[in-house]
């Protein structure tokens, strides 16, 4: 949409925009150590960041009743802007949490499937290696209580 008005390359000229612009550049050049496409990925989220807020505030200065002064008008495109940014910045942070849930979720199913898959005999020998550790350990502890009786 902002693309086919005709004022989406009206933005590259504000200095705001040349600022951020070389910023990215020197954070993700290839010849600092970043990636092309990073760099490219990083320099189109800007052009479309920029292109959706000209496209908005021509709609402003087109659709803005005369009652409405222009700088409170786009005061509050800013605003909507900034909430806009932030609750995509959460929804990004929940779907990155709800991946990692998934792929806990994929392991429990796993280690589920795995135990479901084992036979009688391997269940058996497990069990005769717990008990085996745990008579060592019960034994062990039954002779420090016999050792400290006798010393003390």
């Amino acid at each position: 949409m902002p693309a086919t008005t005709g004022h989406s390359g009206h933005f590259r000229e504000d200095p705001e925009y040349i600022r951020r612009r070389r910023a990215i550049i020197r954070r993700y050049h290839p010849d600092r150590g970043g990636s092309d496409e990073a760099l490219v990925r990083a320099l189109r989220e800007l052009d479309e960041q920029w292109s959706r807020k000209s496209y908005l505030r021509h709609q402003v200065e087109q659709l803005r009743p005369p009652f409405i002064p222009r700088e409170v008008a786009l005061q509050a495109v800013d605003t909507a802007e900034d909430i806009a940014a932030g609750m995509q910045q959460r929804a990004a942070g929940l779907n990155r949490r709800a991946g990692d849930v998934r792929q806990q979720a994929r392991s429990a199913w796993v280690q589920r499937d795995k135990l479901r898959d084992l036979s009688p005999g391997d269940v058996g020998r497990a069990a005769v290696r717990v008990s085996s550790r745990a008579s060592g350990v019960a034994a062990e502890r039954l002779r420090r209580r016999a050792r400290r009786k006798k010393n003390g």
